[in-house]
């Protein structure tokens, strides 16, 4: 065994979080996409109940993803055994909640994903920390893409296994059904415990060589950029992020419900859409990875995006069901293919042997502004309808891209090693 991981050309780590990501997206697409929010929806009937939920989620994430962040990166010896007895938890309060509690009782539901989110966080920064730190300078680009294509096809199978559920028990939303679905879904975090306990810590040396130092020095003293330089690399891409996830939260987390009122579209239909999806972003990000060797990765991922904003502004004028389902599919594609680009850029500008951790952290910012955008969607279309949301998205999906675009002159086209 230990001469396998030897031979192997990347590191264990890397292949430990293709593992844990692959049945921690079938988990997610089992239970926390819009299962979960119709589940809320059947249980108190409205809409803003989800937003609220989602806020203290991303509260959870605004407080613990900084701490775990900061003690990841001064405590680094540590951090496996602080993964380890946090993934046992997890996996002990998922089997308590869906196994013997059942409640109508909002502040215990509160209470229950309160606790349930801060041990998945805390999971998420550590392991993506440690996976991150283990991979070498100039192959982010390559390995993100592969992590993102393990995903989307692992989010394929979270609805594909519902669709199972739904057809054997019964084609119709009601709390037993969707009940059952969530149970299954705990036989994959026994995967993510298991696998707790087989990460290393000795990632690969990032600190770049002195003529490196010297050189990024040179290269930051005069702005590349009018007054932007290439340490402003990182910052650009958080904030486009943000908008757009501020735009995204308060549309798309209510996509399905509104699906399901104005088109009636059944439970069964509903994982369908969700398996279409997944299989043709994997072909998307496959394609986007390929073209960002030879174009350039901030070219290829404003080029997807702005065919992302385009399909969504269509989405203010069509009203016929088939077309809207075909643009939605397509939108959500395009959008999302270069998600693990635009990671590869962020964390090759940033020094991943000493704020990996920080920065996974600062990140924690994308959960409360998607989560304050959800109540505000929430609030809006129980007083309106779904549609009055996509307008507004439009505004901050286009002042996303001009945000991005700095980065066609401040990224270089090819990914140094």
């Amino acid at each position: 065994m230990k001469k396998w991981i030897e031979n192997q050309k990347w590191h264990i780590n890397i292949i430990l979080m293709f593992i844990h990501h692959f049945f921690d997206r079938i988990n997610y697409s089992m239970r926390n996409t819009f299962l979960h929010d119709h589940y809320i929806f059947l249980k108190f009937k409205k809409n803003k109940i989800i937003g609220l939920l989602s806020i203290i989620n991303s509260s959870v994430c605004l407080v613990m993803s900084p701490l775990i962040g900061y003690y990841c990166d001064k405590h680094k010896k540590n951090r496996i055994k602080v993964l380890q007895f946090i993934s046992i938890s997890y996996l002990l309060v998922n089997i308590i909640h869906y196994m013997f509690i059942r409640t109508n009782n909002l502040n215990l539901i509160i209470l229950i994903t309160a606790i349930s989110k801060t041990l998945q966080e805390s999971s998420h920064v550590i392991t993506e920390s440690i996976f991150i730190e283990s991979i070498e300078k100039g192959k982010k680009s390559i390995i993100f893409t592969y992590q993102k294509l393990i995903s989307t096809v692992a989010t394929m199978l979270g609805p594909f296994f519902c669709l199972i559920l739904f057809y054997w028990y019964s084609d119709k939303w009601n709390i037993t059904n969707i009940f059952i679905i969530f149970q299954f879904s705990i036989l994959t975090i026994l995967p993510q415990t298991i696998i707790s306990f087989l990460w290393k810590n000795n990632t690969v040396s990032t600190l770049p060589k002195p003529e490196e130092i010297s050189l990024l020095a040179k290269k930051n003293e005069k702005p590349n950029l009018l007054w932007l330089k290439s340490n402003h690399v990182p910052y650009i891409v958080f904030v486009s992020h943000i908008i757009t996830l501020a735009g995204a939260g308060m549309t798309f987390k209510y996509f399905s419900l509104f699906l399901k009122s104005e088109y009636k579209v059944s439970p069964i239909l509903m994982c369908v859409l969700n398996i279409v999806i997944p299989l043709l972003l994997t072909f998307f990000t496959y394609l986007a990875q390929k073209l960002s060797k030879s174009l350039g990765r901030a070219q290829v991922s404003l080029f997807f995006t702005t065919i992302g904003f385009m399909l969504l502004c269509s989405l203010l004028y069509i009203q016929n069901y088939q077309d809207v389902l075909k643009v939605h599919v397509f939108r959500s594609v395009f959008q999302n293919c270069t998600n693990s680009i635009d990671k590869s850029i962020l964390y090759d500008f940033i020094d991943t042997n000493r704020h990996t951790g920080r920065w996974m952290g600062i990140q924690s910012l994308h959960y409360l502004v998607w989560s304050i955008s959800a109540y505000f969607g929430g609030w809006l279309s129980d007083i309106s309808s779904y549609r009055n949301t996509f307008k507004i998205t439009t505004y901050f999906y286009l002042l996303s891209l001009i945000i991005y675009s700095p980065l066609l002159w401040l990224v270089p086209v090819k990914e140094t090693s």
